[in-house]
């Protein structure tokens, strides 16, 4: 256990933190929908002789659901046991 002098030193930091990492996810699950979907196109010719030919086009997600609120969760568990 640490001493109280120690805690009370790095509460604020660690609660400033927390904060923005907070804000941070609300405002990812509320401007950024599109970091959790990904996406795969895939053109086939539908006669053979077709001379025009399309790249298959991928969107990779930048992170998931879980992920995201595992990140937030471990900022806000590591303020509260301060």
């Amino acid at each position: 256990m640490g001493k109280l002098h120690a805690l009370l030193a790095v509460e604020p930091d660690k609660k400033g933190a927390a904060e923005k990492i907070l804000a941070e996810t609300i405002n990812t699950f509320n401007k950024k929908q599109d970091h959790f979907t990904g996406q795969l196109r895939q053109y086939a010719t539908v006669n053979d002789g077709d001379i025009e030919r399309f790249d298959d086009e991928k969107k990779a997600m930048v992170t998931t659901v879980r992920e995201k609120l595992n990140y937030t969760e471990t900022s806000l568990i590591d303020l509260i046991d301060c």
